[in-house]
Parts: C-alpha cells; structure tokens; sequence
C-alpha cells in the first residue's frame, strides 16, 4: 500500500468499513428474520394441531353439520392477480403460472395475497369450545349466534366428547 496515496487508503479503510458494519447489519436483520420464521412455523403447528383435535371431535361426535355456503370460484387466478398487482407482473400471467407463483409468494413470505380467496361454510351443532377455538386464532373471518341478541328459550347445547361428566 506504499503506493497508493494516502487519502485513497482513507477512503478505501473508510469503505472496507462501512462494507463490515452493512454485513453485519444484514447479517443480524438475516438471523431477525429466520426467527421471526421458525416462530410462525410454531404457531402454525400449533394451530394445526388443535384445529386437527377440533376436527376429531366434529367427527366423533356425528352431531356437527356443516354446509359450504360459498366459495372463491377459481382460487388459485384471485390469488396471482392479487399478488401480481404488489408488482405490476400481470404480463407474466399465463395458464401455468399460478401455482409457481404462488409457491415463490409463500417461500418470500409473502402471505397477504393467500387472504383473497375463501371458503365459506355454516356450522351447527358443535360446542361453543370448538366455535371459540375458531375464533381465536382468526384463521377465517367468523359470525356466531349470538347468546346476547337470540332468544335462548329453547337453548340447545353441545357437550364435547372430550368433556368429564357433571357431577352432582
């Protein structure tokens, strides 16, 4: 480096430094950012395993009916538009795209544009503990009867399976 005039070794320490300091500003967003993954793979775990206990329970109970009301008629198309319009790539829209599409959405993380398709179904017949469950972990949008506002006179209930008997 005896060559190389002074100020240009500044500048040259100068941005061998600011090169370190953004690696390891990346590096540590990097390491932010995979735990912020294996976290909402946890939660989605979790959520599976108890809206999987929640179905068991439906289909033990023979009592649970459900009817599918409405649905997103060709899911897959609503999904890549609504994520194409986030970046303007419509022109790359063709009768094959959508499911590599979609996979490149979730691998990025990219989940909003999954939101613009849905199901929906009309449920009776099952536990108040299985309607909270589905409430709580806001997978869907969700509308129960109300035991506020409905005439309750003629309340019938739904006791899980998985429930202890009363004692008296």
């Amino acid at each position: 480096m005896d060559n190389i005039p002074n100020d240009f070794q500044t500048r040259l320490c100068d941005t061998a430094s600011q090169v370190e300091s953004l690696l390891l500003r990346f590096s540590n967003a990097r390491e932010r950012f995979i735990e912020r993954i294996r976290q909402f793979m946890r939660l989605l775990e979790i959520h599976y395993a108890e809206l999987k206990d929640l179905a068991a329970e439906a289909k033990r109970s023979k009592k649970v009916v459900y009817a599918r009301l409405d649905r997103t008629p060709d899911p897959q198309k609503v999904i890549e538009q609504a994520g194409r319009t986030c970046y303007l790539s419509f022109d790359k829209m063709d009768d094959d795209s959508q499911v590599g599409f979609i996979k490149r959405l979730i691998k990025m993380g990219h989940e909003s544009p999954l939101e613009h398709a849905y199901a929906t179904f009309r449920i009776k017949n099952c536990s108040r503990a299985m309607t909270h469950q589905l409430v709580r972990h806001r997978l869907m949008a969700v509308s129960q009867q109300s035991q506020r506002y409905v005439d309750e006179e003629q309340f019938s209930y739904v006791i899980p399976e998985s429930m202890p008997p009363p004692t008296r």
